[in-house]
């Protein structure tokens, strides 16, 4: 069991500093625009819905990642490594398509969107500002993922956080001088987030793709040929589909919290906006021993040892679950600590510090359900995730968020309280999942 510790803590572990240093990039930015003095509220009112709504189109897209890491890590067990590397040239060709068209329709459509999104003008102009340049991001951001689904595939999970570091480091001087004036440049403030997001996108994926050409990966004949199998096109269709499904209709239920949010007051929703991204910074770096779960459970099942590929699950799992621990309870001792780290606006410090410490309740379900979901993506039994997580977003989380939070006046409380509610009721589900153990005779 040590030895299964060791195996899912390597593989764990870079995936969560690549998460935590991706995250960074929003973070980052929302402690920027929080610093825009009298701007600040409805700028980060703009930037919440904006980073919400990008979650939809990027989260969509993001889903081919399942399929490529399903079918790289089962090629990887069967020790079938050209056919790994095909699955990885066909993906490279899907994100081109998707990221140009998902560009160009984005662009277009930013203004009118963000109109529908909110009835303040001043929000609606500046979070569409914002989403025009990130939706052309989505181009280098698709390239980086199918490539840190291969990698990951691999065990090599490393590959990612150091793309991820030399991203933040130019998003970092970017989004200091666009957004805040500095360094030379015009204050730009969301419009400037935007510019250095995308800007620090196209970098990591000129990164990854050329350390893609190393003679190490030779062996994967990744651009042997250039012609595309529409055979695998289907494959990695049929697994993502599901999780591209419930990236949507889950996303939108996010974006639903916010537009919620909205309707209290401005200051609920700023506080909101700041908790969404603190919320994703616990989820991402559990997306590590996800990864690690879903990379250990695909290579034993390609193996034939299906057993063992629970075994790790279950380490990855609990692995999870004390870290997560750790945070939470530094969000609970340090609440306004936390929040100041994001704005100097007393208000909305006040406001969220009551909703981060009712959030931090139910982390370490989250951890449950996160690892639990990222193993069944492994497996390739991406339907059952999907029923359930949409599920739940709709029946549970987005009414009880507008029941408590509106009409029964809790506020921000009844926000995150209807949150605590959706993670603890989505971790049981996803480990009834993994106990029934239907993943394991899924054929891919």
């Amino acid at each position: 069991m040590k030895n299964m510790y060791a195996a899912v803590t390597r593989l764990a572990v870079p995936v969560m500093i690549g998460m935590l240093t991706q995250t960074f990039i929003n973070l980052f930015d929302v402690a920027m625009v929080g610093r825009l003095g009298v701007d600040s509220k409805t700028a980060l009112a703009a930037l919440g819905v904006g980073i919400i709504t990008l979650w939809v189109f990027g989260g969509a897209l993001n889903a081919i990642s399942v399929g490529i890491l399903s079918l790289v890590t089962r090629r990887f067990g069967e020790k079938e490594y050209g056919k790994a590397g095909e699955v990885l040239f066909v993906g490279i060709a899907m994100a081109v398509v998707l990221g140009i068209v998902m560009a160009v329709i984005g662009y277009m459509i930013s203004s009118p969107l963000f109109a529908l999104l909110t009835r303040n003008r001043t929000v609606a102009l500046e979070g569409a500002q914002f989403i025009k340049f990130r939706f052309i991001g989505l181009l280098p951001f698709l390239v980086i993922i199918v490539y840190k689904a291969f990698f990951d595939a691999l065990g090599k999970t490393w590959v990612f956080m150091y793309v991820e570091i030399i991203m933040n480091i130019v998003n970092v001087v970017l989004s200091y001088g666009l957004i805040l004036g500095h360094l030379g440049f015009s204050r730009l403030g969301v419009e400037g987030a935007g510019i250095s997001a995308t800007v620090s996108s196209f970098v990591g994926a000129a990164s990854i793709v050329l350390y893609s050409f190393s003679r190490r990966y030779r062996t994967f004949g990744i651009y042997k040929t250039w012609k595309v199998n529409f055979r695998l096109v289907r494959e990695i269709v049929a697994i993502s589909y599901p999780a591209s499904i419930a990236a949507v209709l889950t996303t939108l239920g996010f974006e639903a919290f916010i537009v919620i949010s909205g309707k209290i007051n401005v200051v609920t929703q700023a506080a909101t906006t700041i908790l969404t991204q603190l919320a994703s910074l616990t989820f991402l770096p559990l997306l590590g021993f996800g990864t690690a779960a879903a990379t250990m459970v695909g290579q034993n099942l390609g193996a034939g040892s299906p057993d063992q590929a629970e075994k790790y699950a279950y380490s990855a799992i609990k692995l999870g679950t004390v870290i997560i621990s750790v945070l939470a309870l530094v969000f609970i001792a340090f609440p306004q600590d936390v929040l100041r780290l994001f704005t100097d606006t007393n208000a909305v410090i006040t406001e969220g510090s009551k909703a981060l410490i009712i959030f931090s309740l139910s982390m370490v379900f989250e951890a449950i359900g996160i690892i639990s979901s990222q193993a069944l993506f492994g497996a390739g039994y991406t339907k059952y995730v999907m029923m359930v997580d949409v599920s739940l977003h709709w029946l549970v989380f987005v009414p009880l968020s507008y029941v408590l939070g509106v009409v029964a006046g809790l506020h921000i409380v009844g926000l995150w309280m209807s949150a605590d509610i959706y993670v603890f009721l989505l971790s049981m589900m996803m480990l009834i999942g993994l106990r029934r153990g239907k993943w394991k005779l899924v054929k891919i």
